[in-house]
């Protein structure tokens, strides 16, 4: 089956401010032991930026976590994601389509509900990707990591 492409039309600033996931950053899972989850605890507790996501202990004592980093400029007071310097945000940000993104990756765009629900808001269609998910390039690397 050929890749059915997702309209990058639908993708403008009503949309973005509605789902606000660019903005936000999560890294790769890490694996820490209970002094480095206390440790990473402590650098982090007071920046309200960063987040600890943790998950749940693996047998051998282990836990995986990543770290949820949210972009400074980023306002959400009034309910929606905006940008404190819109006007004079980084190119990578103006230039940024997550459906762009999307269709040249031929992957399904991350938090796709989150994009589905602020275009059902804005242009009052239904959306769905049409084509054959694919597994999270991630998961063989989590895996290995803990067999």
């Amino acid at each position: 089956m050929d890749y059915i492409p997702l309209d990058e039309s639908l993708i403008n600033s009503d949309v973005c401010i509605r789902c606000g996931h660019c903005c936000k950053w999560t890294t790769p899972t890490a694996f820490g032991n209970d002094s480095r989850i206390e440790w990473m605890e402590a650098i982090v507790s007071d920046n309200p930026h960063v987040e600890i996501v943790p998950h749940n202990k693996i047998d051998d004592g282990r836990y995986p976590y990543e770290l949820k980093v949210t972009c400074s400029q980023l306002d959400t007071s009034d309910g929606f994601f905006k940008c404190k310097m819109y006007k004079n945000r980084p190119k990578t940000c103006s230039e940024y389509n997550c459906f762009a993104w999307s269709n040249k990756l031929k992957r399904r765009p991350e938090a796709f509900h989150k994009q589905q629900k602020a275009i059902k808001e804005v242009h009052g269609i239904d959306v769905e990707y049409q084509n054959e998910m694919k597994p999270d390039p991630y998961i063989d690397r989590i895996k290995a990591k803990i067999i």
